[in-house]
């Protein structure tokens, strides 16, 4: 009874709907008919276009010069040689400038720059430094003065023309003679 009752349904629903348009075949000819009108617009606007500006070109090229136009294109051309000279001269100053500049920077870099010599041998010396300090805290904080005594001949032997060479000397002393005593 209910598939009767929907059956009844659908049939009076589709008879009030009516027919089905005919979209997609008219839809097929209304593309058609839109993209042939384009081309045609293209092709014409290509036309009107083209005549426009032959049109244009030849009234130009028939248009005659007048003597003074012609003065003043010479005049101009004339200016603008004188120009590219000027900025022709004006680059080379530029790049002169430049260079003097640059050799300016690399003279106060060098300036400032230690000697490479002086350098070593500052790093030398805080290096031994280091080594005695270490020492020294070996022996006075650690307690261990056979450690120090080591730390310290070492600095003897690997820095012994540095201040901190001869310091490390006394403390061998220092040390040995505790030893004895």
């Amino acid at each position: 009874m209910n598939d009767d009752r929907m059956r009844g349904l659908l049939q009076e629903a589709d008879r009030l709907a009516g027919a089905v348009p005919s979209g997609p075949a008219d839809l097929a000819q209304r593309v058609r008919r839109s993209a042939r009108r384009r081309r045609l617009v293209k092709g014409v606007s290509a036309a009107v276009l083209t005549l426009l500006v032959s049109a244009t070109v030849a009234f130009l090229l028939r248009r005659e010069r007048r003597p003074e136009e012609t003065i003043e294109v010479a005049k101009r051309q004339a200016e603008i040689q004188i120009l590219q000279k000027e900025i022709d001269q004006a680059r080379e100053t530029v790049n002169h400038l430049l260079l003097l500049e640059q050799a300016r920077l690399l003279r106060r870099e060098l300036a400032v720059r230690p000697d490479p010599l002086e350098e070593l041998d500052r790093q030398t010396d805080r290096t031994a430094f280091i080594l005695v300090r270490h020492a020294n805290q070996l022996e006075h904080r650690i307690g261990r003065a056979d450690l120090a005594l080591t730390e310290y001949r070492r600095v003897v032997n690997m820095f012994p023309k540095t201040t901190w060479a001869n310091i490390a000397r006394d403390r061998i002393r220092q040390l040995e003679n505790r030893k004895e005593t």
